[in-house]
């Protein structure tokens, strides 16, 4: 299994935990995903993903911005 695509980008959350990301590259099944993000108060988790897009949630409503790599596989 080798990486055939990788998309990066970031999520901004303004107090609030749901936020909706829209990829920028079409993939033929939902991609693997990884979040950072630098705050220590709360664990972001994606609750939802298709080949376009995914839901991104957070443990509590903040204002915080998530870092995310987005991995396609072939």
């Amino acid at each position: 299994m080798s990486i055939s695509q990788i998309e990066v980008g970031t999520i901004t959350f303004s107090n609030s935990e749901v936020e909706t990301v829209n990829f920028s590259n079409s993939y033929n099944a939902p991609p693997y995903v990884s979040l950072t993000v630098k705050s220590e108060s709360v664990i972001p988790h994606v609750s939802s993903i298709t080949s376009s897009q995914m839901i991104v949630r957070l443990s509590q409503k903040m204002s915080v911005t998530v870092d995310y790599q987005i991995f396609e596989t072939s």
